[in-house]
């Protein structure tokens, strides 16, 4: 995901600048310019990856984990009010217990372009507070929907970009 957050940056910078050096549009925020369109592509690709649509499947007993590492690895964790968190690892069937990445709190993820934050965070919001989840992500069942929404309220900017 850090590889996919740090392509997604550079591409955005990418257009810009050459949308800015040949005046393609009139203006960058234009609905049709170039970067505009790329971030709908980016934010799709991002989305898709934070919430493990291609996740693979944990065979068998599962893993046995360490305690020293996942006790410092939690320690990192953004928790929500009610003690919820990205980071909790399951190890059977699946890394994490929620299917939802916790580098959506990383620096990398803030360092990110508005336009794709904003774009992330409204597509998340849009697939978890579905009826019916959207094509490609069945995976996530209406629990675990509801939890991973109540951490990303609670731990990152969505509120903030759902406003606008």
């Amino acid at each position: 995901i850090h590889t996919l957050l740090v392509e997604a940056k550079m591409q955005y910078q990418r257009a810009l600048h050459l949308e800015n050096a040949l005046k393609v549009s009139g203006s960058i925020d234009e609905k049709d310019s170039t970067s505009a369109r790329l971030v709908g592509h980016l934010t799709e690709k991002l989305v898709e990856a934070i919430l493990f649509c291609d996740e693979a499947k944990i065979e068998g007993d599962g893993i046995q984990g360490d305690k020293e590492f996942e006790a410092a690895f939690t320690a990192q964790a953004k928790v929500s009010k009610s003690g919820k968190h990205l980071r909790k690892f399951r190890l059977y069937g699946r890394l994490f217990k929620y299917r939802c990445s916790y580098m959506i709190n990383s620096e990398a993820f803030l360092a990110l372009p508005e336009p794709i934050q904003k774009g992330v965070h409204k597509r998340i919001h849009e697939i978890l507070t579905s009826e019916k989840s959207p094509e490609g992500y069945e995976h996530l069942k209406s629990k675990e929907k509801e939890v991973i929404l109540e951490i990303l309220m609670e731990t990152t900017r969505m509120e903030d970009s759902l406003k606008e």
